[in-house]
């Protein structure tokens, strides 16, 4: 199914159903898309703008990222942002994020409240979404600054970090495997080898290092899929591949992408549980 319908879309778990938000954001509704049949099953109104939206990991709640503003506008540059020679190429904007809070809304009634979330906009990325914790009981959200985390509950109140949580970074997207034993890294290569590091979940501790530029999620326990580079390479220019622990191994999922991060036609894989 190929659409140009929608802004963003997050995928349940089972593969049957899609979030989606229409394109001129922040959007007062939030659609159920049956994936099967590419049509809207329902939509979940809101009172506030939407633009970002995120399924529970059990698929049984939303949370829903409000902003004054689109956060997703683009302007032109006036120098070569991609090496290609020409100037005025389209890039994310920058500057102070302009979210507003969060609601946590229950998927098969509809219903939910929204919390108001104030944090220095200094500490923010212009987009910066809300997440769901690993079980679920918690959503939070990352900062550009230490902490880097904060978690809060479903009533928008600030609360500790999960004791298990405590080393996840919201930019090493893959976060906690399913088994809770290990937590994605940062970047760990050189530039003959990319390389990624898994941390003790409870110390922060390198437990080891596997092949991968980024981790983006866990297949299981032991694979993950990671966007790589071909060493010496430009980072916009990367691939999907499935790496595992122990091994040098590296499966290609996907062909490299072009351009830099605001390049037109760059896709973003979208991860989901089947």
């Amino acid at each position: 199914m190929k659409t140009t319908k929608w802004s963003f879309i997050d995928v349940a778990p089972g593969m049957r159903t899609a979030a989606v938000l229409e394109n001129d954001l922040p959007a007062k509704r939030i659609g159920l898309l049956d994936l099967l049949t590419g049509e809207v099953e329902r939509w979940i109104p809101v009172d506030r703008g939407v633009a970002g939206v995120e399924f529970s990991p059990d698929g049984s709640k939303l949370v829903a990222t409000t902003y004054s503003t689109n956060p997703d506008l683009r302007y032109k540059a006036d120098y070569d942002s991609d090496g290609d020679g020409k100037k005025n190429d389209w890039m994310p904007q920058h500057g102070q994020s302009n979210r507003t809070g969060f609601y946590v809304i229950d998927v098969d009634s509809g219903k939910g409240s929204w919390s108001e979330v104030t944090y220095n906009s200094d500490d923010l990325n212009v987009r910066q979404d809300f997440a769901f914790s690993h079980d679920g009981k918690l959503v939070y959200s990352g900062l550009t600054t230490d902490p880097h985390m904060q978690y809060y509950d479903f009533e928008g109140n600030e609360v500790s970090k999960p004791a298990n949580e405590e080393y996840v970074h919201w930019f090493n997207d893959a976060g906690l495997s399913p088994d809770g034993k290990l937590v994605a890294g940062s970047y760990a290569g050189d530039n003959k080898k990319s390389a990624s590091e898994l941390l003790d979940p409870y110390t922060g501790k390198r437990v080891t290092k596997v092949n991968g530029q980024q981790l983006l999620a866990w297949v299981d326990d032991k694979r993950l899929i990671a966007w790589d580079i071909t060493p010496g390479s430009n980072e916009f220019h990367n691939r999907l591949v499935l790496v595992t622990i122990g091994s040098d191994k590296v499966v290609p999922l996907s062909g490299f992408r072009k351009g830099n991060d605001g390049a037109a036609g760059r896709w973003t894989p979208i991860f989901a549980e089947r």
